[in-house]
């Protein structure tokens, strides 16, 4: 089991491809992995795009060389090949290739493999990575996590870094939830106010799923009543019924 150091310098010349798609939290557990001298990160204008500063302040490696570029339109299959090998021609194959290969959609991630085929580092459920059959299970620290997102605690909420206003308005606490490599953020509604708290909710999990990935924040709300979820959001919201005294 594996800890992300803070201030680590690398001492290898080991470079890692990697896609970022939902999960973003793949990224830090490959790198903690491989421990690279660079790290060439791949994802599309359809995710909220990670920042260079960001990433290195999160994986704790001081002289961690980070380069990002996107694909314009991840849902075009065309248009994905010619900038996947737009940025293969930009930064050819080596031999201390690393490929992580569960990070962003299939065709980018097969891709990916094809054109800089190295090593495969895959992640697991739980945030476990493997290389060459070999496991290591990886723990972030908090810290770490909200680096990678640009957010920050204050009293025990999320704030994105330099706001007053809680990232999600309304809500009661958050956790890192460990296993599933995700942010899980605390709801409690009451029936006074039951309608517009709901609404709330719902526009601020889907406004936030778009900026930060559908896979980044699960959210679990404690109601006296069920209320509707359409498709998008269905599966980011947990509800839990309960009485108010």
């Amino acid at each position: 089991m594996k800890h992300i150091k803070v201030r680590m310098i690398s001492n290898n010349m080991n470079r890692l491809i990697a896609p970022i798609g939902r999960s973003r939290l793949n990224i830090l557990a490959a790198i903690e992995r491989v421990n690279p001298a660079v790290v060439i990160a791949i994802t599309t204008d359809q995710n909220n795009r990670i920042d260079e500063v960001a990433l290195r302040q999160a994986t704790g490696i001081s002289d961690l060389k980070v380069i990002i570029r996107s694909v314009s339109n991840a849902f075009d299959t065309e248009c994905v090949r010619d900038e996947m090998l737009a940025i293969r021609d930009e930064f050819p194959p080596s031999e201390n290739d690393f490929t992580l290969i569960s990070g962003s959609t299939n065709e980018i991630s097969f891709l990916s493999h094809m054109l800089w085929p190295g090593k495969i580092v895959s992640i697991k459920r739980g945030l476990v990575s493997s290389i060459d059959g070999k496991d290591d299970e990886h723990i972030i620290a908090n810290k770490n996590v909200l680096d990678l997102f640009g957010l920050q605690d204050i009293e025990g909420n999320l704030h994105r870094n330099g706001e007053t206003e809680k990232l999600f308005p309304g809500s009661s606490s958050y956790s890192i939830d460990r296993l599933r490599g995700q942010i899980r953020i605390a709801w409690r509604l009451n029936a006074r106010n039951f309608l517009s708290s709901s609404i709330s909710l719902r526009n601020h999990v889907e406004k936030k799923s778009e900026l930060y990935g559908s896979k980044t924040f699960h959210h679990e709300v404690y109601s006296p009543e069920d209320f509707r979820l359409h498709e998008k959001i269905r599966e980011m919201i947990t509800i839990n019924l309960e009485e108010e005294e």
